[in-house]
């Protein structure tokens, strides 16, 4: 028994995703913060930080302080995009080449 095969059915897009417009964002200013430990105030929010000398990526040197500054950097553009997400994160306590596990729930005052 032979089969006809059809013609691809035309899809109509019925959702529409829109991306906001974030400007580019000038360079930050470097996080101030005591050598291991500290508080940020970001947005009005306070940030408890700590072990910020800890090399993340050992191959290139990286600190938490360092990762840090990249997520300040980056939140103008990113921001919008996760609002309103489930957010789950990877966490590694000894740095990206050790045990990792997955924090999927946030403190109440995150």
């Amino acid at each position: 028994m032979a089969t006809k095969k059809r013609p691809p059915r035309a899809v109509e897009n019925k959702t529409s995703v829109t991306t906001p417009e974030v400007p580019l964002a000038e360079p930050t200013t470097p996080i101030v913060l005591p050598e291991e430990h500290g508080v940020l105030d970001i947005g009005g929010y306070e940030v408890e930080v700590g072990n910020l000398q800890r090399v993340m990526f050992p191959d290139l040197g990286l600190t938490k302080r360092d990762v840090l500054q990249y997520y300040v950097d980056v939140a103008p553009a990113l921001v919008p995009h996760l609002r309103d997400r489930p957010v789950v994160m990877v966490r590694w306590l000894s740095g990206i080449g050790e045990k990792s596990f997955y924090n999927k729930r946030a403190p109440k005052k995150t």
